[in-house]
């Protein structure tokens, strides 16, 4: 059979060993204790003043990070510029502090031996924020609605937090920016 340009083949889908594999490993991920004093920390390019304030003021200091960057391109849109007027009015109501973020924790980026995580690629996007983002990031490579439930479940039972629906479509928004100012550096 052909596929055109644009339409991808539906993909394996993962076993749910594996699904559990990938939410213990976030959730493990997000409940790192955070220490400023912690020397891998300080070597990281992760903004550890932003350790003990809200989850909405970290993201809002990453925002500023990305919308610096985007500004520094000299590239103007009425588009982005909405998107970004939307992103500061709909930040993260949450009042607890921040974990660390992945920033790009998707299939792409996970090392599997069988049903095993044995490698996290990429950090180069960590930062502390909203757990919301990599749930978000992930969601979005699963090929089966049943899937992404079944993932949440499992995170949430290693112990990580549940989110709204609300907050994956904000992380989603961002990570359209993101891509967005990446590619406009190119």
């Amino acid at each position: 059979m052909k596929y055109p340009i644009g339409r991808a083949r539906e993909s394996q889908r993962l076993a749910p060993t594996q699904l559990r594999a990938l939410a213990t490993q976030l959730a493990t991920i997000h409940a790192l204790p955070l220490d400023a004093a912690d020397a891998d920390l300080q070597q990281s390019l992760v903004d550890t003043d932003l350790i003990g304030v809200s989850t909405r003021e970290a993201v809002g200091a990453y925002l500023d990070r990305w919308i610096r960057l985007w500004r520094s391109t000299g590239l103007a849109s009425p588009t982005v510029e909405a998107t970004l007027h939307w992103l500061r009015a709909n930040l993260p109501q949450a009042d607890e502090p921040p974990v660390l973020v992945h920033g790009d924790y998707a299939l792409h980026n996970i090392m599997m031996q069988g049903d095993e995580i044995s490698g996290v690629l990429d950090w180069e996007l960590s930062h502390l924020g909203d757990r919301a983002e990599d749930l978000a990031g992930l969601l979005a490579t699963f090929s089966s609605d049943d899937d992404a439930r079944e993932f949440m479940l499992q995170y949430v039972e290693a112990g990580g937090k549940p989110v709204s629906e609300f907050q994956v479509k904000y992380c989603n928004v961002f990570r359209y920016f993101i891509m967005y100012v990446v590619m406009s550096e190119s």
